[in-house]
């Protein structure tokens, strides 16, 4: 996967992210989502983590095993300022191939930020949803995180980190289609 493509992807799930998460209000926190016994305010600090620990394998090359420190008691606030430092890393930091330590293991760089375009991807679709909010994956990013999950998700495990894949009506698009793909479904 070339690398310009994937720091692409990457922009293109966080302006997405930024779309779905922008509205949400303190009172959206509460509310639950696809995730057994989430609500939004854990899936965001989740997705907090998550981009953070995209920031460090980005920056340092190494990736913690610890959950990011909640700065504050604002999870809208620290999204907001988490997608901006990885928006500018991605495209200024590293070679294509520089590996990134995670333990014991290395991950090459790309797909870091391949397994970072997805989760920022379907989590931002779970924190619309759950806030009843119609913000569908725009189709060249669905069509873009279905071409990366292949290299981030096999059949063996995507049930663990997702649903089982839903079906899917004939001539479905890219969005409905990966959403489909992880277990959601768009008319829940």
């Amino acid at each position: 996967m070339p690398i310009d493509y994937a720091i692409r992807l990457l922009g293109a799930a966080i302006d997405y992210a930024y779309e779905c998460v922008t509205p949400v209000r303190s009172q959206d926190l509460p509310k639950p989502t696809s995730c057994a016994g989430g609500d939004v305010e854990a899936l965001l600090w989740h997705l907090n983590d998550s981009l953070e620990l995209l920031y460090q394998g980005l920056t340092a090359a190494v990736i913690g095993w610890e959950p990011v420190i909640q700065e504050g008691d604002d999870p809208i606030a620290f999204f907001h300022a988490c997608t901006r430092r990885v928006r500018v890393v991605a495209a200024t930091s590293g070679r294509p191939d520089s590996p990134i330590a995670i333990g014991d293991r290395y991950l090459p760089r790309g797909l870091l930020l391949a397994v970072g375009t997805v989760e920022v991807t379907v989590h931002a679709w779970d924190i619309a949803w759950s806030c009843r909010r119609d913000r569908p994956v725009p189709p060249p990013l669905a069509a873009g995180v279905l071409e990366l999950l292949p290299l981030v998700l096999t059949t063996r495990t995507s049930h663990l980190q997702h649903g089982p894949p839903l079906p899917v009506p004939d001539g479905a698009g890219p969005g409905d289609r990966l959403i489909a793909r992880l277990g959601r479904s768009v008319s829940s």
